[in-house]
């Protein structure tokens, strides 16, 4: 999660903890030693290499398949909290995306599902929203409590401004309509 001071911009970035990137860098050594070792015992020969070119290109599949997409796919998956919204992107050849208006956010929670998710500070921040749609969660957050604090202010500022700006338009209808009979009492004079 990083945060940056309000400048009209981005509020908050939330995504995923590092720690989804363990397995990608295990499946990394795990095929690179597994390629290696079968292409040194593949049999091969003079002009007949087709064995380890085959191990290779496995290989080379796999890690795309284990390694390369789920670290591109942390890359492009973010929620950014910018304009008095929840944007929520993801997807890494196609993209989806959603905006939620912060005014709109009816409760924010988070669980940690086991003892080491606590011990990381990591968890899942979940935001209901008031019009009964799906809430948003957002899974393997680090420094969840942090982030549902952060947010929560965020979605108090909105609320706020939505409220004030509600009871400066009605205060304008009202000196408008005011203003429209008392020119009406007049006769219509200017």
């Amino acid at each position: 999660m990083a945060a940056r001071e309000h400048t009209g911009e981005v509020d908050l970035v939330f995504r995923e903890h590092w720690r989804v990137l363990v397995r990608p860098v295990v499946m990394l050594f795990a095929v690179a030693g597994v390629a290696g070792f079968l292409a040194s015992i593949a049999p091969g020969g003079s002009g007949s290499n087709w064995a380890r070119v085959a191990v290779f290109v496995v290989a080379a599949a796999a890690v795309a398949h284990w390694t390369v997409v789920p670290w591109l796919r942390w890359l492009t998956d973010r929620h950014i909290v910018a304009g008095g919204r929840l944007v929520v992107r993801s997807g890494l050849w196609t993209q989806e995306g959603r905006a939620i208006a912060l005014a709109r956010v009816e409760d924010v929670t988070f669980s940690q599902d086991s003892l080491l998710e606590r011990a990381l500070g990591i968890g899942t921040l979940v935001v209901q929203l008031d019009d009964g749609r799906e809430p948003v969660e957002i899974v393997g957050l680090p420094r969840v409590t942090d982030a549902q604090a952060r947010l929560l202010r965020l979605v108090d500022l909105a609320r706020d401004a939505a409220y004030y700006a509600d009871r400066d338009a009605a205060y304008h209808a009202d000196r408008d309509g005011a203003a429209r009979t008392a020119q009406d009492a007049d006769g219509g004079a200017g």
